[in-house]
Protein backbone atom coordinates (compact mmCIF):
# COMPACT_ATOMS: atom_id res chain seq x y z
CA UNK A 1 0.00 0.00 0.00
CA UNK A 2 2.86 1.85 0.92
CA UNK A 3 4.00 2.11 -2.76
CA UNK A 4 0.63 3.11 -4.22
CA UNK A 5 0.52 6.06 -2.24
CA UNK A 6 4.02 7.47 -2.98
CA UNK A 7 2.27 6.25 -6.78
CA UNK A 8 -0.02 9.17 -5.73
CA UNK A 9 1.83 11.79 -4.59
CA UNK A 10 3.93 11.23 -7.96
CA UNK A 11 0.54 11.53 -9.77
CA UNK A 12 -0.91 14.55 -7.28
CA UNK A 13 2.21 16.54 -7.90
CA UNK A 14 1.65 15.96 -11.67
CA UNK A 15 -1.49 16.80 -11.74
CA UNK A 16 -0.87 20.38 -9.70
CA UNK A 17 1.70 21.48 -12.20
CA UNK A 18 -0.61 20.73 -15.26
CA UNK A 19 -2.17 24.20 -16.37
CA UNK A 20 -3.47 22.74 -20.04
CA UNK A 21 -7.36 21.90 -19.91
CA UNK A 22 -7.06 19.03 -22.37
CA UNK A 23 -3.91 17.59 -20.81
CA UNK A 24 -5.11 17.23 -17.51
CA UNK A 25 -8.05 15.75 -18.09
CA UNK A 26 -5.91 12.71 -20.31
CA UNK A 27 -3.39 13.22 -17.48
CA UNK A 28 -6.29 12.26 -14.54
CA UNK A 29 -7.36 9.21 -16.53
CA UNK A 30 -4.32 7.81 -17.86
CA UNK A 31 -2.78 7.70 -14.41
CA UNK A 32 -5.86 6.25 -12.49
CA UNK A 33 -6.19 3.60 -14.93
CA UNK A 34 -2.31 2.88 -14.25
CA UNK A 35 -2.85 3.42 -10.29
CA UNK A 36 -5.71 1.01 -9.89
CA UNK A 37 -4.81 -1.38 -12.56
CA UNK A 38 -7.87 -0.67 -14.41
CA UNK A 39 -8.94 -1.89 -17.92
CA UNK A 40 -11.15 0.87 -18.46
CA UNK A 41 -11.34 4.67 -16.68
CA UNK A 42 -13.39 7.77 -17.30
CA UNK A 43 -14.04 11.29 -16.16
CA UNK A 44 -17.34 12.25 -16.69
CA UNK A 45 -18.01 16.07 -16.16
CA UNK A 46 -21.33 18.07 -16.01
CA UNK A 47 -21.75 19.90 -19.53
CA UNK A 48 -23.46 23.07 -20.46
CA UNK A 49 -27.11 21.13 -21.05
CA UNK A 50 -26.70 20.04 -17.68
CA UNK A 51 -25.74 16.23 -18.90
CA UNK A 52 -22.61 14.36 -17.88
CA UNK A 53 -20.72 13.60 -20.52
CA UNK A 54 -17.32 12.03 -21.50
CA UNK A 55 -14.66 14.37 -21.35
CA UNK A 56 -11.74 11.95 -21.02
CA UNK A 57 -11.39 8.11 -21.14
CA UNK A 58 -9.20 5.32 -21.69
CA UNK A 59 -9.86 1.89 -23.08
CA UNK A 60 -13.75 2.79 -24.11
CA UNK A 61 -14.19 2.77 -28.03
CA UNK A 62 -14.77 6.69 -29.61
CA UNK A 63 -18.15 5.30 -30.79
CA UNK A 64 -19.43 4.88 -27.22
CA UNK A 65 -17.81 7.64 -25.45
CA UNK A 66 -19.40 10.18 -28.48
CA UNK A 67 -22.72 8.52 -27.51
CA UNK A 68 -22.84 9.10 -23.63
CA UNK A 69 -25.22 11.62 -22.01
CA UNK A 70 -26.38 10.95 -19.02
CA UNK A 71 -28.46 12.74 -16.11
CA UNK A 72 -25.66 13.55 -13.03
CA UNK A 73 -28.08 11.44 -10.54
CA UNK A 74 -28.74 8.26 -9.39
CA UNK A 75 -29.70 7.01 -12.79
CA UNK A 76 -26.15 7.56 -14.49
CA UNK A 77 -25.39 3.87 -12.66
CA UNK A 78 -27.39 1.81 -15.50
CA UNK A 79 -25.56 4.49 -17.83
CA UNK A 80 -22.45 3.51 -16.66
CA UNK A 81 -23.05 0.02 -17.47
CA UNK A 82 -24.33 0.74 -20.68
CA UNK A 83 -20.78 2.77 -21.46
CA UNK A 84 -18.58 0.13 -19.92
CA UNK A 85 -20.43 -2.99 -20.32
CA UNK A 86 -19.88 -4.28 -17.10
CA UNK A 87 -21.71 -7.07 -15.33
CA UNK A 88 -21.95 -7.98 -11.91
CA UNK A 89 -18.96 -10.38 -12.22
CA UNK A 90 -16.97 -7.24 -12.72
CA UNK A 91 -15.22 -4.92 -10.50
CA UNK A 92 -16.53 -1.15 -11.02
CA UNK A 93 -15.90 1.48 -9.31
CA UNK A 94 -16.87 5.27 -8.98
CA UNK A 95 -16.68 8.53 -6.87
CA UNK A 96 -17.99 12.24 -7.24
CA UNK A 97 -15.94 14.67 -8.31
CA UNK A 98 -17.11 17.32 -5.95
CA UNK A 99 -15.83 21.14 -6.54
CA UNK A 100 -18.00 24.09 -4.22
CA UNK A 101 -19.85 21.24 -2.36
CA UNK A 102 -21.59 20.38 -5.57
CA UNK A 103 -21.00 17.19 -7.62
CA UNK A 104 -19.52 18.29 -11.02
CA UNK A 105 -18.13 14.76 -12.22
CA UNK A 106 -17.34 11.52 -11.87
CA UNK A 107 -14.23 9.48 -12.10
CA UNK A 108 -14.99 5.96 -12.55
CA UNK A 109 -12.60 2.62 -13.35
CA UNK A 110 -13.82 -0.51 -14.67
CA UNK A 111 -11.61 -4.04 -14.19
CA UNK A 112 -12.49 -7.49 -15.16
CA UNK A 113 -10.93 -9.43 -12.55
CA UNK A 114 -12.89 -9.11 -9.50
CA UNK A 115 -10.21 -11.20 -7.33
CA UNK A 116 -7.77 -7.95 -8.22
CA UNK A 117 -10.29 -6.11 -5.76
CA UNK A 118 -8.44 -3.76 -3.09
CA UNK A 119 -10.68 -2.20 -0.15
CA UNK A 120 -7.93 1.23 -0.71
CA UNK A 121 -9.17 0.96 -4.09
CA UNK A 122 -12.07 3.82 -3.61
CA UNK A 123 -9.85 6.04 -1.28
CA UNK A 124 -7.02 6.16 -3.64
CA UNK A 125 -9.84 7.04 -6.40
CA UNK A 126 -11.37 9.52 -4.28
CA UNK A 127 -8.11 11.28 -3.46
CA UNK A 128 -7.60 11.38 -7.19
CA UNK A 129 -11.09 12.62 -7.58
CA UNK A 130 -10.39 15.67 -4.89
CA UNK A 131 -7.11 16.54 -6.74
CA UNK A 132 -8.81 16.74 -9.84
CA UNK A 133 -11.48 18.84 -8.82
CA UNK A 134 -9.17 21.48 -7.44
CA UNK A 135 -6.80 21.33 -10.29
CA UNK A 136 -9.94 21.58 -12.96
CA UNK A 137 -11.09 24.89 -11.11
CA UNK A 138 -7.07 25.91 -11.56
CA UNK A 139 -6.88 25.23 -15.12
CA UNK A 140 -10.69 26.43 -15.81
CA UNK A 141 -9.30 29.92 -14.33
CA UNK A 142 -6.22 29.90 -16.32
CA UNK A 143 -8.16 29.42 -19.49
CA UNK A 144 -10.31 31.90 -18.41
CA UNK A 145 -8.24 34.47 -18.33
CA UNK A 146 -6.01 33.08 -21.80
CA UNK A 147 -9.22 33.40 -23.11
CA UNK A 148 -9.50 37.29 -22.01
CA UNK A 149 -5.62 37.79 -22.71
CA UNK A 150 -6.40 36.50 -26.66
CA UNK A 151 -9.09 38.42 -26.78
CA UNK A 152 -7.69 41.45 -24.97
CA UNK A 153 -4.58 41.03 -27.90
CA UNK A 154 -7.07 40.56 -30.69
CA UNK A 155 -8.96 44.17 -29.55
CA UNK A 156 -5.98 46.21 -29.04
CA UNK A 157 -3.94 44.82 -32.80
CA UNK A 158 -7.92 45.64 -34.11
CA UNK A 159 -7.40 49.25 -32.24
CA UNK A 160 -3.90 49.18 -33.48
CA UNK A 161 -4.76 48.56 -37.41
CA UNK A 162 -7.74 50.77 -37.09
CA UNK A 163 -5.53 53.59 -35.88
CA UNK A 164 -3.24 52.93 -38.39
CA UNK A 165 -5.59 52.90 -41.18
CA UNK A 166 -7.19 56.15 -39.39
CA UNK A 167 -3.86 57.92 -40.09
CA UNK A 168 -3.11 56.63 -43.42
CA UNK A 169 -6.16 58.62 -43.85
CA UNK A 170 -5.68 61.33 -42.13
CA UNK A 171 -2.26 62.02 -43.87
CA UNK A 172 -3.97 61.81 -47.47
CA UNK A 173 -6.95 63.89 -46.35
CA UNK A 174 -4.52 66.51 -44.56
CA UNK A 175 -1.71 66.16 -47.66
CA UNK A 176 -3.80 67.46 -50.72
CA UNK A 177 -4.98 71.49 -48.76
CA UNK A 178 -0.95 71.33 -47.35
CA UNK A 179 -0.08 70.55 -50.60
CA UNK A 180 -2.03 73.51 -52.50
CA UNK A 181 -0.54 75.59 -49.65
CA UNK A 182 2.50 74.52 -50.53
CA UNK A 183 2.13 75.20 -54.38
CA UNK A 184 0.39 78.75 -53.86
CA UNK A 185 3.11 79.54 -51.87
CA UNK A 186 5.77 78.67 -54.56
CA UNK A 187 3.73 80.57 -56.88
CA UNK A 188 3.56 83.96 -54.73
CA UNK A 189 7.25 83.26 -54.59
CA UNK A 190 7.79 83.41 -58.16
CA UNK A 191 5.13 85.77 -59.25
CA UNK A 192 5.29 88.86 -56.41
CA UNK A 193 7.66 91.59 -56.44
CA UNK A 194 10.58 91.50 -53.93
CA UNK A 195 9.23 92.92 -50.67
CA UNK A 196 10.84 92.70 -47.55
CA UNK A 197 7.39 92.59 -45.89
CA UNK A 198 5.79 90.37 -47.71
CA UNK A 199 9.08 88.10 -47.62
CA UNK A 200 8.21 87.79 -43.67
CA UNK A 201 4.89 86.83 -44.57
CA UNK A 202 5.70 83.93 -46.95
CA UNK A 203 8.32 82.59 -45.26
CA UNK A 204 6.48 82.69 -42.13
CA UNK A 205 3.70 80.65 -44.03
CA UNK A 206 5.90 78.29 -45.78
CA UNK A 207 7.82 77.70 -42.69
CA UNK A 208 4.62 76.51 -40.85
CA UNK A 209 3.59 74.49 -43.60
CA UNK A 210 6.92 72.74 -43.58
CA UNK A 211 6.23 72.29 -39.99
CA UNK A 212 2.39 70.40 -40.71
CA UNK A 213 4.14 68.25 -42.89
CA UNK A 214 7.24 67.22 -40.71
CA UNK A 215 4.23 66.17 -38.30
CA UNK A 216 2.02 64.30 -40.56
CA UNK A 217 5.45 62.62 -41.37
CA UNK A 218 5.91 61.76 -37.91
CA UNK A 219 2.67 60.08 -37.25
CA UNK A 220 3.13 58.02 -40.29
CA UNK A 221 7.01 57.39 -39.22
CA UNK A 222 5.89 55.88 -35.73
CA UNK A 223 2.91 53.81 -36.64
CA UNK A 224 5.62 52.38 -39.28
CA UNK A 225 8.31 51.36 -37.06
CA UNK A 226 6.12 50.37 -34.26
CA UNK A 227 5.17 47.45 -36.49
CA UNK A 228 8.49 47.27 -38.22
CA UNK A 229 7.19 48.24 -41.53
CA UNK A 230 10.78 50.39 -42.42
CA UNK A 231 13.24 48.76 -44.39
CA UNK A 232 16.37 50.42 -44.37
CA UNK A 233 18.01 52.00 -47.19
CA UNK A 234 21.56 50.71 -46.14
CA UNK A 235 25.09 51.68 -47.42
CA UNK A 236 28.29 52.96 -46.32
CA UNK A 237 27.90 56.75 -45.22
CA UNK A 238 29.91 59.08 -43.60
CA UNK A 239 28.70 60.90 -40.85
CA UNK A 240 30.31 64.01 -41.25
CA UNK A 241 27.89 64.57 -43.91
CA UNK A 242 24.69 63.40 -41.86
CA UNK A 243 25.48 65.66 -39.18
CA UNK A 244 25.58 68.81 -41.73
CA UNK A 245 22.66 67.70 -43.92
CA UNK A 246 20.78 67.41 -40.49
CA UNK A 247 22.03 70.93 -39.31
CA UNK A 248 21.15 72.40 -42.70
CA UNK A 249 17.55 71.27 -42.39
CA UNK A 250 17.01 73.13 -38.90
CA UNK A 251 18.99 75.89 -39.36
CA UNK A 252 15.63 78.24 -39.53
CA UNK A 253 14.55 77.05 -36.42
CA UNK A 254 18.18 77.94 -34.65
CA UNK A 255 18.21 80.71 -36.02
CA UNK A 256 14.91 82.14 -35.10
CA UNK A 257 15.64 81.23 -31.47
CA UNK A 258 18.54 82.86 -32.31
CA UNK A 259 20.69 80.16 -30.68
CA UNK A 260 24.54 79.89 -30.43
CA UNK A 261 25.36 77.10 -32.43
CA UNK A 262 29.10 75.03 -31.92
CA UNK A 263 29.85 71.92 -33.96
CA UNK A 264 32.91 69.86 -34.04
CA UNK A 265 33.70 67.23 -35.93
CA UNK A 266 36.79 64.93 -36.85
CA UNK A 267 38.90 65.77 -40.12
CA UNK A 268 38.92 62.00 -40.77
CA UNK A 269 35.84 60.22 -42.34
CA UNK A 270 33.60 58.79 -39.72
CA UNK A 271 31.99 56.23 -41.50
CA UNK A 272 28.54 53.84 -40.72
CA UNK A 273 26.63 50.93 -42.43
CA UNK A 274 23.09 53.35 -42.67
CA UNK A 275 20.56 54.76 -44.05
CA UNK A 276 21.77 58.35 -44.85
CA UNK A 277 17.83 59.47 -44.88
CA UNK A 278 16.85 57.76 -41.45
CA UNK A 279 20.26 59.27 -39.79
CA UNK A 280 19.61 62.62 -41.08
CA UNK A 281 16.38 62.48 -39.44
CA UNK A 282 17.50 61.45 -36.32
CA UNK A 283 20.49 63.81 -35.43
CA UNK A 284 17.61 66.23 -37.08
CA UNK A 285 15.02 65.27 -34.42
CA UNK A 286 17.95 65.52 -31.56
CA UNK A 287 18.62 69.13 -32.71
CA UNK A 288 14.94 70.19 -33.06
CA UNK A 289 14.12 69.32 -29.92
CA UNK A 290 17.52 70.73 -28.31
CA UNK A 291 16.32 74.44 -30.07
CA UNK A 292 12.81 73.95 -29.02
CA UNK A 293 13.81 73.36 -25.35
CA UNK A 294 16.57 75.83 -25.07
CA UNK A 295 15.24 79.47 -24.29
CA UNK A 296 15.76 81.49 -27.14
CA UNK A 297 19.57 83.00 -27.04
CA UNK A 298 20.99 79.64 -25.45
CA UNK A 299 23.67 77.12 -27.01
CA UNK A 300 23.82 73.70 -28.90
CA UNK A 301 26.54 71.80 -29.13
CA UNK A 302 26.92 69.05 -31.52
CA UNK A 303 30.22 66.73 -31.60
CA UNK A 304 31.37 63.64 -33.24
CA UNK A 305 33.53 61.41 -31.80
CA UNK A 306 35.30 58.18 -32.77
CA UNK A 307 37.14 55.39 -31.68
CA UNK A 308 38.10 51.76 -33.19
CA UNK A 309 34.32 50.23 -33.51
CA UNK A 310 32.08 53.19 -32.59
CA UNK A 311 30.91 56.52 -33.43
CA UNK A 312 29.24 58.89 -31.00
CA UNK A 313 26.95 61.93 -31.47
CA UNK A 314 26.26 64.06 -28.92
CA UNK A 315 24.04 66.55 -29.18
CA UNK A 316 24.02 69.04 -25.77
CA UNK A 317 21.94 72.11 -25.19
CA UNK A 318 21.73 74.36 -21.89
CA UNK A 319 17.98 74.52 -22.13
CA UNK A 320 15.10 73.81 -19.61
CA UNK A 321 16.10 70.26 -18.56
CA UNK A 322 14.98 67.02 -17.81
CA UNK A 323 12.96 66.40 -14.69
CA UNK A 324 14.25 63.31 -13.10
CA UNK A 325 10.96 61.31 -12.89
CA UNK A 326 10.73 61.87 -16.79
CA UNK A 327 13.69 60.63 -17.35
CA UNK A 328 13.47 57.35 -17.34
CA UNK A 329 10.28 57.49 -19.87
CA UNK A 330 11.63 60.06 -22.40
CA UNK A 331 12.02 57.93 -25.25
CA UNK A 332 8.06 56.85 -24.89
CA UNK A 333 5.46 57.29 -27.13
CA UNK A 334 3.83 60.79 -26.54
CA UNK A 335 6.25 62.06 -23.50
CA UNK A 336 7.09 66.05 -23.49
CA UNK A 337 8.83 67.73 -21.53
CA UNK A 338 6.58 70.88 -20.46
CA UNK A 339 5.00 73.22 -22.95
CA UNK A 340 4.23 76.74 -22.71
CA UNK A 341 2.66 79.84 -25.23
CA UNK A 342 5.96 80.63 -26.27
CA UNK A 343 6.61 77.13 -27.26
CA UNK A 344 4.47 76.83 -30.30
CA UNK A 345 6.20 74.43 -32.13
CA UNK A 346 6.08 71.73 -29.01
CA UNK A 347 4.85 68.84 -31.80
CA UNK A 348 3.43 65.08 -30.68
CA UNK A 349 5.42 63.74 -28.49
CA UNK A 350 6.93 61.64 -31.50
CA UNK A 351 10.07 62.52 -32.10
CA UNK A 352 12.43 60.69 -29.37
CA UNK A 353 10.46 57.59 -29.66
CA UNK A 354 11.35 57.91 -33.83
CA UNK A 355 14.93 58.42 -32.83
CA UNK A 356 15.19 54.93 -30.62
CA UNK A 357 13.57 52.64 -32.63
CA UNK A 358 15.74 54.35 -35.91
CA UNK A 359 18.88 54.31 -34.03
CA UNK A 360 18.07 50.60 -32.74
CA UNK A 361 17.58 49.25 -36.33
CA UNK A 362 20.80 50.41 -37.36
CA UNK A 363 22.54 48.38 -34.39
CA UNK A 364 23.15 51.51 -31.72
CA UNK A 365 21.96 52.89 -28.16
CA UNK A 366 20.51 56.28 -27.88
CA UNK A 367 20.82 57.89 -24.01
CA UNK A 368 19.64 60.81 -22.70
CA UNK A 369 20.63 62.49 -19.54
CA UNK A 370 20.34 65.71 -17.46
CA UNK A 371 21.18 67.41 -14.35
CA UNK A 372 17.07 68.30 -14.15
CA UNK A 373 15.03 71.46 -14.81
CA UNK A 374 17.18 74.29 -15.72
CA UNK A 375 20.67 72.37 -15.98
CA UNK A 376 19.90 71.55 -19.95
CA UNK A 377 20.09 68.02 -21.52
CA UNK A 378 22.40 65.73 -23.62
CA UNK A 379 21.48 62.79 -25.80
CA UNK A 380 24.15 60.76 -26.94
CA UNK A 381 23.18 58.47 -30.17
CA UNK A 382 26.29 55.07 -30.47
CA UNK A 383 26.41 53.53 -33.65
CA UNK A 384 28.69 50.50 -34.55
CA UNK A 385 31.74 52.10 -37.10
CA UNK A 386 32.93 50.63 -40.43
CA UNK A 387 36.72 49.91 -40.70
CA UNK A 388 38.18 53.49 -42.17
CA UNK A 389 39.11 51.38 -45.51
CA UNK A 390 35.34 51.32 -46.65
CA UNK A 391 34.51 54.07 -49.39
CA UNK A 392 31.15 55.36 -49.27
CA UNK A 393 28.87 55.21 -52.21
CA UNK A 394 29.43 58.25 -54.61
CA UNK A 395 26.38 60.61 -54.20
CA UNK A 396 24.42 61.49 -57.06
CA UNK A 397 25.25 64.79 -58.83
CA UNK A 398 22.64 67.85 -59.33
CA UNK A 399 22.62 68.53 -62.30
CA UNK A 400 21.15 72.57 -63.31
CA UNK A 401 17.63 72.74 -64.13
CA UNK A 402 17.39 71.44 -68.32
CA UNK A 403 15.09 73.27 -70.59
CA UNK A 404 11.68 73.64 -70.67
CA UNK A 405 9.90 69.96 -70.62
CA UNK A 406 6.65 68.80 -71.44
CA UNK A 407 5.08 67.38 -68.21
CA UNK A 408 1.40 66.47 -67.60
CA UNK A 409 -0.22 66.50 -64.43
CA UNK A 410 -2.90 63.88 -63.74
CA UNK A 411 -4.58 65.75 -60.38
CA UNK A 412 -8.31 65.78 -59.47
CA UNK A 413 -8.01 68.00 -56.50
CA UNK A 414 -8.52 71.53 -58.59
CA UNK A 415 -6.64 73.51 -56.30
CA UNK A 416 -3.85 71.09 -56.44
CA UNK A 417 -3.66 70.63 -59.47
CA UNK A 418 -4.08 74.87 -60.33
CA UNK A 419 -1.73 75.84 -58.27
CA UNK A 420 1.14 73.04 -59.09
CA UNK A 421 0.71 73.56 -62.94
CA UNK A 422 1.30 77.38 -62.57
CA UNK A 423 4.38 77.04 -60.20
CA UNK A 424 5.67 74.55 -62.65
CA UNK A 425 4.89 77.41 -65.50
CA UNK A 426 6.32 79.69 -63.34
CA UNK A 427 9.88 78.09 -63.54
CA UNK A 428 9.83 77.48 -67.30
CA UNK A 429 7.84 74.00 -68.02
CA UNK A 430 5.27 73.35 -70.35
CA UNK A 431 2.42 71.90 -68.22
CA UNK A 432 -0.83 70.12 -69.15
CA UNK A 433 -3.38 69.22 -66.75
CA UNK A 434 -5.96 66.16 -66.66
CA UNK A 435 -8.49 65.51 -64.00
CA UNK A 436 -8.69 61.75 -64.32
CA UNK A 437 -7.31 58.74 -66.09
CA UNK A 438 -9.40 59.07 -68.84
CA UNK A 439 -8.50 62.48 -69.52
CA UNK A 440 -4.89 61.55 -69.17
CA UNK A 441 -4.64 58.54 -71.79
CA UNK A 442 -6.59 60.92 -74.32
CA UNK A 443 -3.81 64.02 -73.87
CA UNK A 444 -0.54 61.21 -74.06
CA UNK A 445 -2.02 59.92 -77.04
CA UNK A 446 -2.67 64.07 -78.39
CA UNK A 447 0.98 64.76 -77.40
CA UNK A 448 3.15 62.57 -75.47
CA UNK A 449 4.83 64.26 -72.98
CA UNK A 450 8.44 64.13 -71.48
CA UNK A 451 7.35 63.34 -67.63
CA UNK A 452 3.70 62.66 -66.34
CA UNK A 453 3.20 63.52 -62.71
CA UNK A 454 0.39 60.98 -61.15
CA UNK A 455 -1.98 61.43 -58.08
CA UNK A 456 -3.09 58.04 -57.12
CA UNK A 457 -6.56 58.72 -55.58
CA UNK A 458 -8.44 59.33 -59.15
CA UNK A 459 -11.65 58.49 -59.86
CA UNK A 460 -12.18 55.83 -62.41
CA UNK A 461 -9.00 54.54 -63.21
CA UNK A 462 -6.84 54.76 -60.10
CA UNK A 463 -3.39 56.08 -59.91
CA UNK A 464 -1.83 52.47 -59.95
CA UNK A 465 -4.15 51.08 -63.02
CA UNK A 466 -3.13 54.51 -65.06
CA UNK A 467 0.72 53.60 -64.49
CA UNK A 468 0.19 50.38 -65.33
CA UNK A 469 -1.62 51.39 -68.80
CA UNK A 470 0.69 53.79 -69.70
CA UNK A 471 3.68 51.49 -69.72
CA UNK A 472 1.81 49.20 -71.89
CA UNK A 473 1.76 51.21 -74.17
CA UNK A 474 4.45 54.24 -74.40
CA UNK A 475 6.80 52.51 -76.37
CA UNK A 476 9.82 52.55 -77.25
CA UNK A 477 11.06 51.98 -73.64
CA UNK A 478 14.10 54.24 -74.63
CA UNK A 479 11.60 57.29 -75.40
CA UNK A 480 9.01 56.25 -72.10
CA UNK A 481 8.23 59.73 -70.34
CA UNK A 482 9.71 60.12 -66.72
CA UNK A 483 6.54 58.48 -64.72
CA UNK A 484 6.40 59.85 -60.95
CA UNK A 485 3.46 59.13 -58.93
CA UNK A 486 2.74 62.53 -56.27
CA UNK A 487 0.32 61.36 -53.74
CA UNK A 488 -0.89 61.72 -50.14
CA UNK A 489 -0.30 57.85 -49.41
CA UNK A 490 2.68 57.62 -48.02
CA UNK A 491 3.41 54.50 -46.43
CA UNK A 492 5.95 51.42 -47.54
CA UNK A 493 3.59 49.97 -48.87
CA UNK A 494 2.01 52.74 -51.01
CA UNK A 495 5.67 53.10 -52.12
CA UNK A 496 6.04 49.91 -53.05
CA UNK A 497 2.75 49.66 -55.12
CA UNK A 498 3.87 52.57 -56.94
CA UNK A 499 6.93 50.99 -57.90
CA UNK A 500 5.43 47.50 -59.23
CA UNK A 501 2.49 49.27 -61.07
CA UNK A 502 5.65 51.40 -63.26
CA UNK A 503 6.00 54.34 -61.51
CA UNK A 504 10.30 55.41 -61.73
CA UNK A 505 9.32 57.24 -58.19
CA UNK A 506 6.85 58.32 -55.35
CA UNK A 507 6.72 61.60 -53.77
CA UNK A 508 4.61 62.72 -50.83
CA UNK A 509 2.42 65.81 -50.79
CA UNK A 510 3.32 68.33 -50.36
CA UNK A 511 6.35 68.11 -53.10
CA UNK A 512 8.74 71.07 -52.60
CA UNK A 513 9.51 72.63 -56.24
CA UNK A 514 13.06 72.56 -55.99
CA UNK A 515 12.52 68.42 -55.27
CA UNK A 516 10.42 68.21 -58.46
CA UNK A 517 12.49 70.85 -60.15
CA UNK A 518 15.99 68.64 -59.87
CA UNK A 519 13.19 65.31 -60.41
CA UNK A 520 12.44 66.78 -63.99
CA UNK A 521 16.03 68.00 -64.87
CA UNK A 522 18.10 64.51 -64.02
CA UNK A 523 15.72 61.93 -63.04
CA UNK A 524 16.97 62.03 -59.16
CA UNK A 525 15.50 63.60 -56.02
Amino acid sequence: MDDRFQHLLAINRAIAESLDHGELLELVVEKSAQLLAADECALLLRAEDGLARVAASRGLSPERVAAFAAPLDERIHVSLRQLFSYSDDNAFLGVPVVHSREVTGILVVHRSDLRREDPDDELLLAALADQTAIALDRTSRYRDLWLASQQAQQELETAARRKDEFLAMLSHELRNPLAAIANALSVLELATPKDSRLARIHEAAARQARHMKRLLDDLLDVSRVTRDHIELERKPVKLQDIVYQALQGTAQLVGQRQHRLSVTVPDEPVLVDGDADRLVQVISNLVTNAAKYTEAGGNLDIDLTADSGEAVVRVRDDGIGIPADLLPAVFDLFVQARRDAGRSEGGLGIGLSLVKRLVEMHGGTVTASSGGPGQGSEFVVRLPRLADGTVPRAAATTAEPSASRRVLLVEDNDDVGNLLAEALRGIGHEVALARDGEAALAEVDRQPPEAILVDIGLPGIDGYELARRLRARLLPPAERPLLVAVTGYGSERDRARALEAGFDYHLIKPVRLEQLTRLLATGAR
